[in-house]
């Protein structure tokens, strides 16, 4: 049996005193645990001895953090957390036990949020992609939003390049480059979201996808 599938079948408060001892505030561990118990349909708990190992330790800490910020989300939005399938939920928490930074982390909590108010943001694909992204790769989709934007020559630098080069790999960032056999960019060229690109930061930045790379 799985981490995951073992917490899906037990109550609440093994996870709390594991996130307490880590150091989350009361209010997080609270809307944290109350947000996966809403979205499993029942109590849960981490089970026998996980609590002693020091990394699912430290994962829960990211889960509860991540689920706290979703109940936020939901929250200011007036929208009740619904019953979300396993096959979401739990693939979701297992993915987000392994996120600290800050920018992935909204990701992930916009994405279980999403999942409570549309059922086409729950497509295994959001997952999976997501979960090959680093913080720095986030910041630069971010940065592209939701429009094509012409790139003049020298306005990348290398890290840029190589995080465009990645989203390209993961199918959210298309661009329209000269063929010169490295990747640079060219005065003239334009990138953006593809199609699938911009479902994905439909789900997981739902606020600045009208924005354009300058951050207007």
């Amino acid at each position: 049996m799985s981490e995951m599938e073992s917490i899906a079948l037990s109550g609440a408060m093994a996870v709390a005193a594991a996130a307490a001892a880590a150091q989350l505030g009361k209010p997080i561990v609270q809307k944290g645990c109350d947000l996966i118990d809403a979205a499993l349909g029942r109590p849960f708990k981490v089970a026998g001895g996980i609590l002693a190992d020091e990394i699912s330790f430290w994962r829960w800490k990211n889960r509860l953090k991540i689920a706290a910020r979703s109940r936020d989300i939901l929250d200011s939005k007036k929208v009740q957390v619904e019953v979300l399938p396993p096959s979401f939920l739990l693939p979701l928490l297992d993915a987000a036990g392994n996120v600290d930074d800050p920018d992935l982390a909204e990701m992930w909590a916009q994405l279980l949020a999403g999942g409570s108010q549309d059922d086409c943001h729950r497509h295994p694909a959001f997952i999976e992609t997501l979960r090959w992204m680093s913080g720095e790769d986030a910041r630069f989709l971010k940065r592209l939003a939701g429009e094509r934007i012409p790139v003049s020559a020298g306005k990348l630098d290398a890290r840029d390049l190589a995080s465009a080069h990645r989203l390209m790999a993961l199918s959210l960032l298309d661009w329209d480059w000269e063929v010169t056999g490295v990747l640079v960019a060219m005065e003239g060229d334009e990138m953006g979201p593809t199609d699938f690109g911009k479902q994905f930061i439909r789900a997981v930045m739902p606020d600045v996808l009208a924005k354009d790379i300058s951050g207007r």
